[in-house]
């Protein structure tokens, strides 16, 4: 699992810092690592991977890729429905109103 946390807390810094292009070729590699986790029974696992969801939909609003966005964070909010995690269920919720609001979409942000 540190093969996918580790680059992606880096990449969450790097986005804050304002180097999402840089931020995205680290969350590539988190992805590539975390298409091998075993969801089942792993709780822990399954967070990580909401949480790069959700790093990935972030980078990808910095990078103005709406839709490839929303995606991520569809994804990761089917994902929290499961877990009940409150926190970063709201962070979802308002990253991806954003989004829409990027994308034109100013009714559904």
């Amino acid at each position: 699992m540190r093969a996918v946390t580790a680059p992606r807390l880096l990449a969450d810094v790097l986005c804050e810092r304002g180097h999402a292009q840089d931020a995205w070729s680290l969350l590539e590699l988190a992805a590539g690592a975390a298409a091998g986790f075993h969801l089942a029974g792993r709780a822990a696992a399954r967070r990580e991977l909401v949480a790069l969801q959700l790093g990935r939909g972030r980078c990808l609003h910095l990078l103005d890729h709406p839709e490839q966005a929303l995606t991520e964070l569809d994804g990761a909010l089917a994902a929290l429905d499961d877990d009940r995690d409150l926190a970063d269920h709201i962070q979802a919720l308002r990253l991806r109103a954003m989004v829409l609001e990027q994308a034109g979409d100013v009714a559904g942000a």
